[in-house]
C-alpha cells in the first residue's frame, strides 16, 4: 500500500513539474496575441469554422499562459503595491476571459464580439 502511494506521489509530482515547465517556458506577447486574433477573424470570414475553432483553441492557450504568468507576478511581487496591481489585472483578465469563453460557443455569429473582447484581453498581456 505505501508503494502504491509513494507512486502516485511521484507520478503527481512529475507531471505537475512538467505542466509547470511547460506553462512557463511560452511567451505571449500583445504582438504573438493579436496575430492569432487576425488569423482566428480571418479564418471565420472566410467561413472556414473548423480552423477558427482550432485557432480559437491556440488563442485559449496563450490567455491561459498569460493567468499564469499573471498569477506568479502576484505571488513574486516585490512590494504589497506591485501585488495589488497585479491581483487588479488578474481580475481584469478572468472578468475578460469568462466574457470570450461563454462567446466561443458560435465563433461565426459572436465574431464582433469576440474579437473586442480578445483585444481587451489583449491589453492586459504585461
Amino acid at each position: 500500500m505505501k508503494r502504491i502511494l509513494f507512486a502516485f506521489f511521484l507520478f503527481t509530482t512529475a507531471a505537475t513539474l512538467t505542466t509547470t515547465q511547460h506553462a512557463t517556458a511560452q511567451t505571449v506577447t500583445q504582438a504573438s496575441f493579436t496575430v492569432k486574433v487576425d488569423q482566428m477573424d480571418t479564418y471565420i470570414g472566410a467561413g472556414n469554422i473548423a480552423t477558427a475553432k482550432t485557432t480559437f483553441d491556440e488563442i485559449h492557450q496563450m490567455m491561459l499562459n498569460v493567468l499564469g504568468v499573471t498569477k506568479a507576478s502576484i505571488h513574486s511581487a516585490a512590494t504589497a503595491a506591485d501585488k495589488t496591481t497585479y491581483e487588479n489585472i488578474l481580475r481584469n483578465q478572468i472578468a475578460i476571459y469568462r466574457q470570450i469563453w461563454t462567446l466561443k460557443t458560435d465563433l461565426a455569429a459572436n465574431r464582433a464580439a469576440i474579437r473586442t473582447k480578445l483585444q481587451e484581453f489583449d491589453l492586459t498581456i504585461y
